[in-house]
């Protein structure tokens, strides 16, 4: 047992080496340390009436299912077009959040769901758009007349589309109708010795001298005043001019169309005495 007593001498003598090594010089105080930059602050939170901007939309993650990913799709564009129509409108934001956050998780019958209720959120909101532009332009239909059976039916059919939440459908043909209306003319050949106040008064074209300016109104480009008429003329007949035309040209017909006047019994009046 000779080995220990001899390396325990020299171990020793190498752990007094190491704590006598002169180890590096310290030159003062350690170097001052400047306090790290504070983050900024977070923005306060949203209150309970006001629903927080969505974040950016994440990518589709790889193990999502070809369904549920057409579904996150078609969600976020309905949510794009409904706050394009409705600038700030952000009520199926939350829904939509939770889709992709479904999709994140890989979970595809749960992103199915959430994704129908996006699109159907954003798709009401889309329809109430297109619901007030449609009855927007009914108002303006309304106040035409002369509407034949057809024009009525499709006056009816647009109602109807309005009534089934199809507001889009409604917009599309109440836009159409409306520019017909607006344009809506026919031709009239003037007769030998005929003047507006008797062309009005046909049947086939108002039924009312007095609607006379409206014709005189629609061909102003080729007559100079209301008399410029001669055989052979052709002129425009607008069909379907609007309420407030046919009560202007009313107005018009009755202090512009001539007439006898009656200034009464001729009186002698003797001179007023200077």
């Amino acid at each position: 047992m000779t080995t220990p007593r001899i390396l325990a001498p020299l171990a020793l003598a190498l752990l007094c080496a190491a704590c006598s090594t002169p180890g590096p010089a310290r030159r003062g105080p350690p170097p001052h340390r400047e306090a790290p930059t504070p983050l900024p602050s977070l923005p306060p939170t949203a209150g309970p009436n006001r629903t927080p901007p969505r974040p950016a939309a994440t990518a589709i993650p790889p193990t999502l299912g070809a369904r549920p990913q057409a579904a996150l799709i078609e969600a976020r564009l309905r949510v794009a077009e409904a706050q394009t129509r409705h600038p700030g409108w952000n009520e199926a934001d939350g829904l939509l959040r939770l889709t992709e956050d479904a999709a994140a998780r890989g979970d595809d019958a749960l992103t199915l769901h959430y994704a129908r209720r996006t699109k159907r959120r954003a798709d009401l909101a889309v329809n109430d758009y297109y619901t007030a532009l449609a009855r927007a332009e009914l108002d303006q239909i309304y106040t035409h007349t002369g509407l034949d059976n057809l024009q009525l039916s499709r006056v009816q059919y647009i109602e109807n589309a309005i009534v089934r939440d199809d507001g889009r459908t409604a917009y599309e043909l109440a836009g159409g109708l409306k520019e017909e209306l607006e344009i809506a003319a026919r031709a009239y050949r003037v007769r030998s010795g005929e003047t507006l106040w008797q062309i009005s008064g046909r049947k086939e074209i108002y039924g009312n001298s007095q609607l006379w300016p409206l014709i005189f109104d629609a061909n102003r480009e080729t007559m100079k005043s209301p008399e410029d008429l001669g055989a052979g003329k052709l002129l425009r007949i607008r069909t379907n001019p609007t309420i407030d035309e046919v009560v202007g040209a009313i107005d018009y017909a009755r202090d512009h169309t001539p007439g006898e006047v009656f200034i009464g019994e001729i009186q002698v009046v003797a001179p007023e005495s200077p």
